[in-house]
């Protein structure tokens, strides 16, 4: 027994001893494992906010929410519940992107998708089983290039624009084909399509190198194998929907107006009238004598009993993007789904909703929470499945935000002449509330909170709040940087902030031992671009920057001093923002993907690893990397959670063998 117990102590000695030995005096180098790569990026889980597209079918509604499908029972209005969702998709397959549009028949869905890949547009239409509420299944994708951007389904047959026009079979639901297709302008992003007997009318509007492109085309579409256009017709503005009713196709355009259109001569559709609305028009859907239009600025319900003059008769206010009616209800698209009583038609009321992000632009990470813009807290203490458990509005869209404790501090107005500072009590995470707020002059772009202060970059300044009464912050000092002010960082007694303009822009080293009178003492010109974004450990300021350099490296020893040591540019035009874990660099690059840097040497910078954005389709605007995750901004799929897979290293130990590191 002695004698087992000694040799069992010497082996929890010894072998972190070899270990240890090994790694240190080795005169072999270790080598990564395996691929080229330093670092790799698996996605394990993603949730994003509701921006459209949605569709109602008896008591359900069926909701796109970034690459998934989200299907909620409505039955009770004032209280949607989810039933059912669709797996996240393998980043790798084809359809891996936004879902654009939805249309519903019998136990089947439709959804049209797109994504950019290497530069390209490519998409198609996926079929899901919803015969299963609670677990809708892929079951068919026909594959169609240039993307897909909107379906209505008729029978056996898929209408579907994007880049021209398609005619897709799904009699075979598992193997739907391409039948017909015809090369009608492309309807981009801002097009729509309706299927009305023989013909099927697409609204479609986009800006390319010679100007504006607005218009509403005919298709025939009695022959299924050869669809022709009939006619086309310019349309005023920027036409973005199309809904059809009889004789006249209603044509919502984005810059704030229903146009009627008679299409009784199919051959020769003419305009016979208009009404202007306040917002930005983004979908249309006609239902009796009433056009309803979700824009902008809310859900705008206009009588059309008299064509040629027709007249808003309701307003209901909040942004929205996308509308379906369903009898006395219309499920609106706002921040989440609204269900609003049009019972009453001038006087639309909400009487339900369902949450999901505002928004996914400022990141921050706290333990197993993320906040982000809007105000949203998303749980990702399960990293596949992450869960939005509370939410505010804050007034205006936000810039920044610090969590500090039981206190979100968000700056509002980078593009405005004016800003703002909320200060949200996250204590309860499920009831996120604000309990302060205070003006800025000057659109607030960044904020870092150390103590008691809110340190604001906002217009040509660096502007000190004091934060220690939360119900009323106030201002104590401010600093006039050289240029505007886009972004700060504060260690101990003192705060880095980088400035514009857009050529060339610089650090100022603020001292800020005394609040009421903050005093430059240090300063380093020449950083390019714009939007530039800033983090400092230690020794080192690492500067993002949009159309410039991408990331420069700043010693910050000598504070009178400042020197750049090192950079390193990204091809596809810098990044939004900088984040430094250990030895590497994180930078969203917006279509140029999640870069990751390594910066042990600060003087020479080196790309290790990238996912571009087509692997999280679509654009990467914040990044905040906790441990072995990343959790990134990629617009519309939403919040993205990367697992970061070191290089495994392996060395040959006495007695243990051979060993794998990381």
């Amino acid at each position: 027994m002695k004698k087992s117990r000694l040799w069992r102590t010497a082996l929890v000695v010894l072998v972190p001893f070899c270990i240890l030995s090994a790694v240190l005096f080795s005169s072999h180098s270790l080598a990564p494992v395996g691929a080229q790569e330093e670092v790799k990026l698996e996605l394990v889980g993603q949730i994003t906010a509701v921006w459209g597209p949605v569709y109602v079918v008896g008591n359900y509604a069926y909701i796109g929410q970034g690459p998934r499908l989200i299907i909620l029972d409505v039955s009770n209005p004032a209280n949607p519940t989810e039933v059912g969702r669709t797996e996240l998709p393998p980043a790798e397959l084809l359809h891996t992107g936004i879902a654009r549009g939805i249309h519903v028949a019998g136990d089947y869905a439709y959804l049209p998708y797109s994504k950019w890949e290497h530069e390209k547009r490519l998409g198609g239409l996926l079929v899901i089983s919803v015969a299963d509420k609670s677990n809708p299944i892929e079951v068919g994708f026909c594959e169609i290039p240039g993307g897909a951007y909107d379906v209505q389904v008729v029978g056996d047959y898929a209408y579907v624009g994007g880049d021209g026009f398609h005619i897709i079979s799904v009699a075979d639901k598992v193997h739907p084909t391409e039948v017909g297709s015809c090369s009608a302008p492309s309807i981009v992003e801002n097009g729509e399509i309706y299927v009305a007997g023989d013909y099927a009318y697409i609204a479609y509007g986009f800006y390319h190198w010679a100007g504006q492109v607005s218009a509403l085309a005919i298709i025939s579409v009695a022959d299924k194998e050869n669809p022709t256009k009939v006619a086309s017709m310019d349309i005023s503005g920027m036409a973005g929907d199309v809904h059809v009713m009889g004789n006249y196709a209603y044509v919502a355009d984005r810059e704030g107006s229903l146009r009627i259109i008679s299409v009784a001569d199919k051959s020769n559709p003419v305009e016979v009238s208009s009404c202007e609305i306040s917002g930005t028009a983004y979908e249309v859907q006609v239902v009796g004598d009433y056009a309803y239009m979700a824009a902008g600025d809310g859900l705008h319900i206009i009588s059309v009993a008299d064509k040629l003059n027709p007249e808003e008769v309701g307003f209901w206010e909040a942004p929205s993007s996308a509308v379906h009616v369903v009898g006395d209800y219309a499920y609106v698209v706002s921040r989440g789904l609204r269900i609003i009583s049009i019972a009453d038609k001038s006087n639309p009321t909400e009487v339900g909703h369902f949450d999901t992000l505002r928004g996914t632009s400022p990141i921050q990470v706290v333990d197993d929470y993320v906040y982000v813009d809007g105000f949203s807290i998303v749980s990702v203490a399960d990293k596949s499945n992450p869960t939005l458990v509370g939410s505010c509005d804050i007034p205006g869209v936000a810039s920044d935000v610090h969590v500090i404790g039981d206190y979100a501090y968000v700056v509002c107005g980078y593009f405005e002449d004016y800003g703002s500072l909320s200060v949200v009590s996250v204590a309860d995470k499920s009831n996120p509330i604000v309990v302060g707020f205070c003006d800025i002059p000057g659109g607030a772009r960044g904020v870092h909170v150390l103590g008691d202060y809110a340190y604001v970059a906002a217009g040509s300044s660096l502007r000190i709040i004091s934060v220690a009464d939360k119900a009323n912050p106030t201002e104590v000092g401010h600093f006039n940087t050289p240029g505007y002010a886009e972004d700060v960082y504060v260690i101990g007694d003192y705060a880095y902030v980088v400035y514009g303009p857009e050529s060339e822009g610089g650090l100022s080293i603020v001292s800020v031992v005394d609040k009421a009178n903050p005093v430059e003492v240090g300063s380093c010109d020449g950083i390019p671009g714009c939007r530039r974004r800033i983090q400092v450990i230690g020794d080192y300021a690492y500067v993002s920057d949009l159309w410039g350099l991408g990331l420069t490296i700043i010693s910050v020893a000598d504070k009178a001093n400042p020197t750049k040591v090192g950079s390193l540019g990204i091809a596809t035009g810098g990044a939004y923002n900088v984040h430094v874990v250990g030895d590497y660099a994180y930078l969203p690059a917006y279509w140029g993907g999640l870069r990751i840097i390594s910066v042990a040497d600060k003087s020479n910078p080196t790309e290790v690893c990238f996912r571009d954005a087509s692997g999280l389709a679509d654009r990467v605007r914040d990044v905040h990397v906790v441990g072995n995750y990343a959790y990134v901004d990629a617009a519309a799929y939403g919040l993205a959670i990367l697992r970061i897979v070191k290089p495994e290293y392996r060395v040959y130990l006495p007695i243990v063998g051979l060993l794998a590191l990381r």
